[in-house]
C-alpha cells in the first residue's frame, strides 16, 4: 500500500508542483541583497534574529517577492543604493548618501545605509567575520581558511590550472594567475610554467620528468643544515648521506682513500685513444655471453643529464673475443672528456636479455692512455633484464615510471677492491635505499656497504641529482665525493665512487 502511495505522489507532482516548492522554499535561510527569496516568498526575520523566506504573493517590496504588510520599522537593502523602511504596512525606499552603500548583514543588525568601508576594521568593528572588498562594502569572509590551507601563501589549484592565494583577511581565495594552453602550475614555484621537454626548460635546482614533462626539485642540499642527522656531501649542491658508524675496511684489510681528499693531477697526453674492455655482469663482474645485439655505446654527460641522451657520440664493436664471451672495443675516443658509457640489447638478446645501464662518469685521462700504449682498459657493467625488477621492486613495487639507481664504492689503490661500512645517498626523491650483500638479494636491515662494495635506490624519480658517499676513518667522515647522476622512466643507471681522474678546473 505504501509503494502504491508513493507512486500516486510522484504522478501527482506535476499538477502540485507548488506545494513540493513551498517544502523547498518555505523557511529557507534569507539576507539582501545578496540572498533574495524567489518569486512568491518574502524575506522576514525569524526568531534566532536571523531572516527567512515565507509563503506570499508579489508585492514588489525590496527582495522582489515580498507579501503581505511588512512589519513596521522594518528595513530592508533592496540595493546598494537604496534603503527600505516599513511604515504604515508599506515599503518607503531612500537613497543613501554620497559615500554611503545599503548594507543588511542577514539578522546580525538592521539594515542600514552606512559609511563605505576603507579596512577590514571597519567592518569587525560592526559585526564579526566581515571584510572590506575592493568597492569598500563590507562582505562576509569566505571559508578557505576553514580548509586546511595555508593562508597567505600562494598554492596550485587541484587541477592545476590556477594559482590561488588564500587571504587570511578576507577567507576568500584570489587567483593570481590563470595558466594558458601548454601551462600547467608548478607544486613547487607556485608559478605557471611551460610543460618541458629537458632540462633546458626548467629553473636552475629543478629538472624536467619526461614522463610529466614538469620541472621536479632535485632536492640538492647546500649544508648539514639542510641534512637533519647527515652530511650534506657535494656541498653546496651535493646529498644528504647518512654517516657511517664503523671503521671502513676492504676485503683485502685497510681501505686506501688517498686520492679522494686531494685533486687529481694535471693531464696531458694523446688527444684520443683506444678503449676497450670485457662487456659484464655488474655485480659479479662476470662476463657476459656474446650475442650480436648487444650495444655498447658513449655518451657526452652533459646531454644525459639534461635528459635527451639521443644518439651516443660513439658505437663500440662488441665482439666475440674467441670463448663466446662479448668484449667491445671504441678505436678513437677523445680524451679529457667525461661520458656515459650505456650498456643494452636491441632486441632479444641470448643467453639472457639486457636491461639499458647507463654508467656515470667515465672520464678518459690521456696520460693513462699513453701509459697504457695508446689504450685504456675497462670493463663496460650491464643488467641482466630479469635483475631488475628485484633491485626495484625492494618495497614491494617495480614503479614503471620511476628508475633504479646503483651506486659502487671502490678502493683507491686496488680499484678490484670494494669499500666495505660506507653509507651512500641520493637527492632524488626515490622509495627506498639499500645495500647489496653477497648474495645479491636486497637486505634492507643493513645501514652500510657490505663487500661487494653497492648500494641501491629503488622507484627513484627519473631526473637529474647528485649521488654522495661518506666512510668513517679513525672517527672521521670521509667523503667519497658527490657525482653528478641521471635516472630515466624504467632504465637503470650506475654510480662508480672510484679514484677521480678529471682535473680540478
Amino acid at each position: 500500500m505504501r509503494i502504491a502511495s508513493i507512486a500516486f505522489v510522484i504522478l501527482l507532482a506535476p499538477l502540485t508542483g507548488c506545494a513540493f516548492y513551498d517544502l523547498d522554499v518555505e523557511g529557507k535561510r534569507c539576507a539582501l541583497p545578496e540572498h533574495p527569496c524567489p518569486a512568491g516568498y518574502q524575506c522576514v526575520p525569524s526568531a534566532d534574529g536571523g531572516s527567512v523566506c515565507k509563503k506570499g504573493a508579489p508585492d514588489g517590496g525590496p527582495d522582489g517577492a515580498d507579501a503581505g504588510p511588512c512589519r513596521e520599522g522594518q528595513t530592508a537593502c533592496p540595493s546598494y543604493e537604496e534603503l527600505a523602511v516599513c511604515r504604515d504596512g508599506k515599503w518607503d525606499y531612500q537613497e543613501c548618501a554620497e559615500g554611503e552603500y545599503c548594507f543588511d548583514p542577514g539578522g546580525q543588525m538592521a539594515a542600514d545605509c552606512i559609511a563605505l568601508c576603507t579596512g577590514t576594521s571597519d567592518c569587525t568593528d560592526i559585526v564579526d567575520d566581515y571584510y572590506c572588498d575592493e568597492d569598500g562594502r563590507c562582505k562576509p569572509k569566505g571559508d578557505c581558511t576553514d580548509s586546511g590551507v595555508v593562508v597567505d601563501q600562494d598554492r596550485c589549484s587541484p587541477d592545476l590550472k590556477q594559482v590561488l592565494h588564500c587571504s587570511s583577511e578576507t577567507g576568500v581565495d584570489e587567483v593570481v594567475d590563470t595558466c594558458t594552453t601548454g601551462e600547467y602550475c608548478d607544486v613547487y614555484q607556485k608559478a605557471c610554467l611551460s610543460y618541458c621537454d629537458d632540462d633546458s626548460g626548467c629553473n636552475p635546482g629543478s629538472s624536467c620528468n619526461p614522463k610529466t614533462r614538469k620541472c621536479i626539485p632535485m632536492n640538492l642540499c647546500q649544508s648539514d643544515a639542510d641534512c637533519p642527522g647527515a652530511i650534506c656531501v657535494g656541498a653546496p649542491a651535493g646529498a644528504c648521506v647518512k654517516p657511517p658508524t664503523t671503521q671502513v675496511t676492504t676485503h683485502g684489510g685497510a681501505a686506501d682513500l688517498e686520492c679522494y681528499t686531494g685533486d687529481p693531477p694535471a693531464d696531458t697526453g694523446p688527444a684520443s685513444c683506444r678503449l676497450t674492455g670485457r662487456v659484464v655482469k655488474f655485480f659479479s663482474r662476470l662476463q657476459i655471453e656474446y650475442d650480436p645485439a648487444i650495444e655498447v655505446a658513449l655518451h657526452p654527460i652533459e646531454q644525459v643529464l639534461s635528459g635527451t641522451p639521443g644518439e651516443p657520440s660513439h658505437r663500440a664493436d662488441v665482439t666475440d673475443d674467441g670463448s663466446g664471451m662479448a668484449q667491445y672495443t671504441f678505436d678513437s675516443v677523445p680524451t679529457g672528456a667525461t661520458y656515459v658509457m650505456s650498456v643494452s640489447c636491441d632486441g632479444e638478446c641470448s643467453p639472457y636479455d639486457l636491461h639499458t645501464l647507463y654508467t656515470f662518469s667515465v672520464y678518459l685521462r690521456a696520460d693513462e692512455c699513453q701509459a697504457g700504449g695508446g689504450q685504456i682498459d675497462m670493463g663496460a657493467p650491464a643488467l641482466l633484464s630479469v635483475n631488475y625488477p628485484t633491485y626495484n621492486e625492494a618495497a614491494g613495487v617495480s614503479d614503471p615510471d620511476r628508475g633504479l639507481l646503483l651506486g659502487w664504492l671502490k678502493d683507491c689503490k686496488d680499484p678490484s677492491d670494494k669499500i666495505e661500512n660506507g653509507t651512500g645517498g641520493i637527492s632524488m626523491d626515490h622509495e627506498i635505499l639499500y645495500y647489496l650483500p653477497v648474495s645479491g638479494a636486497h637486505d634492507l636491515e643493513d645501514t652500510d656497504t657490505n663487500p661487494p662494495g653497492f648500494f641501491a635506490a629503488a622507484n627513484v624519480m627519473p631526473i637529474r641529482g647528485v649521488a654522495g658517499a661518506l666512510v668513517l676513518d679513525q672517527s672521521s667522515p670521509v667523503s667519497l665525493r658527490a657525482r653528478p647522476v641521471r635516472v630515466f622512466p624504467g632504465q637503470a643507471s650506475l654510480v662508480v665512487f672510484d679514484k677521480p681522474k678529471k682535473p680540478a678546473d
